[in-house]
Order: C-alpha cells, then structure tokens, then sequence
C-alpha cells in the first residue's frame, strides 16, 4: 500500500458472554471462513482484549456475518458502521479495485452470564430458606 493512500481501518467494540478460550477460537475458526486473517490479539485488562483482523474489501459481509456467528454482540455504533462499509463494497465500485484490503480491530469485553448470576444455587437457597 502506498502512502497516497488512505487507511482503511473500522474500530469496532463487542461484547460477549462466551468464556475466553472458546471465543478465540470460534472467531479464529470463523474470520479464515471468511476469507480474513487475525493479525494480532492482545489482551488489554482482565476482562478485555483486543482483536487485529484484514480482510478484502469485496469478503466484509462474510466477516460481517462471521463475527456474529463467531460469538461477538456488537455495539449499536459497530453494527452501523460495518453495515455501512458492506452497503458501501456491494453498490460502490471500489476506487483502488476489488482487492482493497481492510483492518478491523475489534475491542471484546467479556461478561459473565447473567443467568448463572441471577440463579442462585440449591446449596446457598437452602441456607436461606433455613435462616
């Protein structure tokens, strides 16, 4: 790529509430089905980490779709501006042809579930059942 030529970087942020190692691996199975690459993945606190993906410009809403079907709930602001760029590679021709590639880096919080935090167990509701 050439200095004359803008970046085409989108910042996205997701949450999710599968366990960490399960996730990795499902969004990694998940983007080379789509024809992207993980560059990098770091983790940036206890509950968070950071995902570095490229993909042809022509394959986002396959990645698109991926990172949904991987385990990825995206913020409202990240689904506009991935549905956005995918409008945009559908019905614009590409300026700098078909193989445009793109850099999404994802932020991911994982939470826990909230289920398994709202249920109490049998043990700890028969001990307040008793006292």
């Amino acid at each position: 790529m050439s200095q004359d030529e803008p970046q085409l970087d989108l910042h996205l942020a997701a949450i999710s509430y599968t366990e960490r190692a399960k996730l990795l691996a499902d969004l990694g199975t998940a983007v080379d089905g789509a024809g992207g690459w993980m560059l990098d993945r770091r983790q940036t606190s206890a509950h968070t980490f950071e995902l570095c993906v490229e993909v042809q410009q022509q394959c986002l809403p396959e990645l698109y779709a991926a990172l949904l079907s991987g385990g990825l709930e995206l913020t409202r602001e990240s689904h506009r501006v991935l549905a956005e760029r995918c409008t945009c590679c559908n019905y614009l021709p590409s300026r700098r042809g078909a193989s445009t590639i793109m850099t999404l880096r994802i932020e991911v919080q994982l939470l826990s579930d909230p289920q398994a935090a709202a249920t109490p167990t049998p043990r700890s509701s028969l001990r307040a059942a008793t006292a």
